[in-house]
């Protein structure tokens, strides 16, 4: 019989996290969250932005070049109260990483999500967030594959990149850390076939 197995690479001595995808995954229709941040966009702009068809993704990136603070603040509120009614169904490879690193050293989380969500995902998975440093949607002005939610990750950590490992599952992950100068690892890379009787 074939388990999968998570195991850490030496070399590391801080860990940074991705959330969604990586660690649990949320079940939410976003395509009904497109539709809401859309509508609180409209109400204080012009009814032609964001224009039919735009991705929620591409909204999100155009909220953080153009839309003014007040604006990016609905934004986010709107993203927490969608995604806090989502299911959030565990990755056990990512779960048990997770626990992995907090014994092996400083461990931050790292979320286009909101912090809320995440903390509140994590205790649904049976992690206790205490200790570990989050950092959310609210938290940045640009969210990845911009680098800025790791720095401050790092910041609040009091780290420099040396010794990092980011473990993510998107490209855009990887391109933050790449940009972070920090060590990164898809999830998937982590998960090694290992025979159990």
């Amino acid at each position: 019989m074939t388990a999968a197995l998570a195991q850490l690479p030496p070399g590391h001595s801080v860990f940074l996290f991705d959330f969604d995808g990586t660690i649990g995954r949320l079940v939410l229709d976003w395509n009904a969250v497109r539709r809401a941040v859309v509508e609180v966009l409209r109400s204080g702009n012009s009814a032609l932005w964001p224009p039919c068809g735009i991705s929620l993704k591409n909204i999100l990136a155009e909220v953080e070049d153009s839309v003014d603070s007040r604006n990016r603040s609905l934004v986010a509120q709107t993203l927490a109260q969608h995604e806090s009614r989502a299911e959030i169904e565990p990755i056990p490879a990512g779960v048990e990483l997770l626990r992995q690193a907090r014994l092996a050293g400083p461990t931050a989380i790292v979320s286009n999500n909101s912090r809320v969500t995440v903390a509140r995902g994590l205790v649904a998975l049976g992690v206790n967030p205490s200790g570990l440093v989050l950092v959310g949607f609210e938290d940045v002005g640009r969210c990845k594959p911009a680098p800025e939610g790791l720095l401050l990750a790092l910041e609040r950590l009091g780290r420099s990149a040396a010794g990092v490992l980011f473990v993510g599952d998107k490209e855009s992950d990887r391109l933050a850390a790449h940009a972070a100068g920090i060590a990164f690892r898809h999830i998937d890379q982590l998960q090694t076939a290992s025979e159990v009787d």
